[in-house]
């Protein structure tokens, strides 16, 4: 998309970017700031997005670390966003990504909404759409785009196949596992029944004196 990530510090005490650290990485050129959760805390984001709004500029956050956190009494990451990428080749074949929009919202409604914003002029230009696979999306684009081809994201391709990839090799060990488990327990069984013979407990090896040895009658020395 062009962009040049800057990276800014975080604070001591939570391992996390804040308003002042953001500030001192701000630049002129500066047009969106992603903020990750750390470690089970989540960022401190009401400054920092009271920094951003007199400047125009968008605040991502990325919470998959804070899950099981609470950020001013709600789950960080409650503030969902849809983003539009065009994604659109040029005539060499190549693609030039750029970010359109981030709408406040995940929802079909929110989709269907910012299409109908755009006009059927720039709504009829396209030709194929991508998305996760979010059934409200995809009912959005049947409804707002209806002559489109729809296709699922190249990333959300790979991340599902290679989600099957290891959960294939998941099973594949633990089936491993296991039967070789059970064939090293009857080697071991087997084995040992081998180069351990049970002792012959028949009357004429007894040894003398034994109680079932003796004659009836007779005590045992």
């Amino acid at each position: 998309m062009g962009a040049r990530p800057i990276f800014a510090d975080v604070e001591a005490e939570t391992g996390n970017v804040s308003e002042r650290t953001i500030r001192e990485a701000f630049t002129v050129a500066t047009r969106a700031v992603i903020v990750v959760d750390q470690g089970g805390m989540p960022v401190d984001l009401e400054p920092i997005r009271n920094l951003r709004d007199p400047l125009g500029v968008t605040v991502i956050e990325d919470s998959s670390c804070g899950v099981g956190s609470t950020y001013r009494g709600r789950p960080p990451g409650s503030g969902l966003v849809t983003g539009i990428v065009d994604h659109t080749r040029d005539a060499h074949g190549v693609v030039h990504a750029r970010l359109l929009d981030l709408v406040p919202g995940r929802s079909g409604k929110t989709y269907a909404d910012w299409l109908k914003d755009c006009g059927t002029d720039f709504t009829a230009g396209i030709k194929t759409a991508a998305l996760d696979p979010f059934r409200g999306y995809a009912n959005a684009i049947r409804d707002e785009l209806p002559e489109a081809i729809t296709v699922l994201d190249a990333f959300r391709v790979v991340k599902l196949g290679s989600a099957m990839v290891d959960e294939v090799r998941r099973r594949v060990q633990q089936r491993t596992r296991s039967d070789t488990g059970d064939a090293r327990a009857i080697h071991s069984f087997v084995s040992a029944g081998r180069c351990r013979s049970a002792p012959n407990t028949s009357p004429t090896n007894r040894p003398p004196g034994s109680m079932r040895n003796s004659p009836p009658g007779t005590p045992a020395t």
